[in-house]
């Protein structure tokens, strides 16, 4: 329950943050043509020194409010990577077993952590797997057969099963040439990581199981 509340919480930072970079940017855009040439994002330090670098070159309204823009990114970054800390201090208290899998670092396990709470609801690996949206639905049409994405289910679970995805298929050479193979037999690269997520659903519901055989029933 407190994974939960802390990832909320991180979200909404996150979310908070964008909002606030958005806006900059398209300040920035409108007072400083060609400044996008020169600065892709504002998700990083190097930007966000960049971007003001270029409004200091004005003493206008605008590069002031810019100025304010940054200065509230980077107070957002603060805040953010102290809300993570607090994350990965919490799952360590929690001893899972999910930061052992490949791909899967403490952000991430506190997703699943969070999200499913008490493991034992779930009936089987099917289950979860419709709870976290990876289950395939059919989409078959005459001879061919086919499944499409599924978009139901706890999206931050699915999203979290997405990292792990996409980590493993950047770092892990097993996991590379898994879509290798997928792509072989045909299925296009959303379907190879659509078919990868169902797997790594297993893995986890795995992990999550094994964490809490020795919990007591509650009474």
């Amino acid at each position: 329950a407190d994974l939960k509340l802390l990832g909320d919480h991180r979200d909404q930072l996150n979310r908070a943050r964008q909002r606030v970079a958005n806006q900059t940017h398209a300040l920035l855009v409108r007072t400083f043509p060609g400044y996008d040439a020169k600065v892709k994002k504002l998700s990083t330090k190097k930007g966000i020194r960049a971007a003001r670098e270029i409004a200091s070159t004005s003493d206008s309204v605008a590069a002031e409010l810019i100025a304010d823009g940054l200065t509230e990114l980077e107070a957002f970054d603060v805040r953010i990577a102290a809300s993570e800390k607090r994350i990965k201090r919490a799952v360590a208290t929690t001893e899972t077993s999910l930061t052992a899998q490949r791909g899967i670092g403490a952000i991430t396990a506190s997703m699943f952590l969070g999200e499913v709470n008490d493991p034992r609801r779930l009936r089987s690996q099917a289950a979860f797997a419709m709870l976290n949206g990876s289950a395939p639905l059919r989409a078959s049409s005459g001879d061919i057969v086919r499944h499409r994405l599924n978009r139901g289910g706890n999206r931050r679970l699915n999203r979290a099963l997405h990292i792990m995805a996409i980590t493993l298929m950047r770092t892990d050479e097993e996991t590379k040439a898994y879509i290798r193979r997928r792509r072989a037999e045909g299925k296009s690269k959303r379907e190879a990581i659509r078919a990868l997520k169902r797997h790594l659903s297993n893995v986890v519901y795995r992990c999550l199981m094994d964490d809490c055989r020795d919990i007591p029933k509650a009474a």
